[in-house]
C-alpha cells in the first residue's frame, strides 16, 4: 500500500508531466489543493520537490469569475444580435 507521501508525489508529478506534455514544455508554477485541503507538510513537499507555490481562493472569487463569464456571454450575444439584425 502506498503512503500519503508516495501518493502526493505521484499525483503532483504526473499532473505536472501532463501539463508539460500538453502545453509544449510549459511547467506550472502554482497549484491549488483540491477543496483547499492542505497542510504544512503538503505545501512543503509541493514547494521543495516540485517548486510549486500553493494558492488558495475562496468562493467569492469563484462567484466573481462566474458572474464575469455570464456578463461576457450576455454582452457577446447582444453584440452578435445587433450585428445580425443591422446587416
Amino acid at each position: 500500500m502506498l503512503t500519503y507521501l508516495a501518493l502526493l508525489l505521484i499525483k503532483l508529478g504526473w499532473t505536472m508531466q501532463l501539463i508539460h506534455n500538453s502545453t509544449g514544455g510549459r511547467v506550472p508554477r502554482y497549484w491549488r489543493p483540491p477543496y483547499g485541503d492542505s497542510d504544512v507538510r503538503t505545501g512543503a513537499i509541493a514547494k521543495e520537490v516540485f517548486g510549486l507555490q500553493t494558492v488558495f481562493w475562496n468562493n467569492e472569487y469563484v462567484l466573481f469569475i462566474f458572474l464575469a463569464f455570464i456578463r461576457y456571454q450576455l454582452i457577446s450575444s447582444w453584440l452578435i444580435t445587433i450585428t445580425i439584425t443591422t446587416s
